[in-house]
């Protein structure tokens, strides 16, 4: 239990330490997390695996759309 307790607290120092980047730093690692997701997909595809396929929205969701869809011109 305690090897999950670390990941916690260091999941929890993550975020408080991205508090503290710069608009910069936070754009490098966007850059950096799409790149890897990107270079994931590409490896599926090059084993022969299938795209993974997405969750299906929750109904509510779809209604909280439909609802704002009628507020716009």
């Amino acid at each position: 239990m305690s090897g999950l307790n670390q990941q916690i607290d260091a999941a929890k120092q993550a975020e408080v330490s991205q508090e503290t980047l710069t608009v910069a730093q936070r754009s490098r690692r966007l850059v950096q997390v799409c790149r890897t997701a990107a270079q994931q997909l590409a490896d599926r595809r090059a084993s022969g695996m299938p795209d993974p396929e997405p969750a299906p929205w929750p109904q509510s969701t779809w209604d909280y759309l439909k609802s704002q869809v009628g507020h716009v011109s």
